[in-house]
């Protein structure tokens, strides 16, 4: 579920990567899932937008920004697995 939804988005994660965190996603639902990346997507995006104002950063650096496995483990902490009961 993880890898296909990584093929619809620009990331910079190897198989190694992508392994070690859907090992992590036991109770992750597709839902689940799905806005995990969604808020992957967002800090990625906010971390390119904070480049913007950092003028040492070129121009083609920013264009090329990339969901990286950072992203996604911190989204982790922020979107919980609602297969899990609490």
């Amino acid at each position: 579920m993880l890898s296909d939804l990584l093929n619809r988005t620009e990331h910079s994660l190897n198989d190694s990567d992508i392994g070690a965190v859907a090992d992590k996603l036991h109770g992750y639902l597709a839902g689940d899932i799905s806005s995990l990346l969604a808020e992957a997507q967002r800090m990625c995006w906010l971390d390119d937008n904070a480049a913007d104002l950092a003028p040492q950063i070129d121009q083609s650096s920013r264009a090329n920004a990339k969901v990286t496995a950072d992203h996604l483990r911190t989204a982790m902490l922020r979107v919980r697995p609602s297969g899990i009961p609490h």
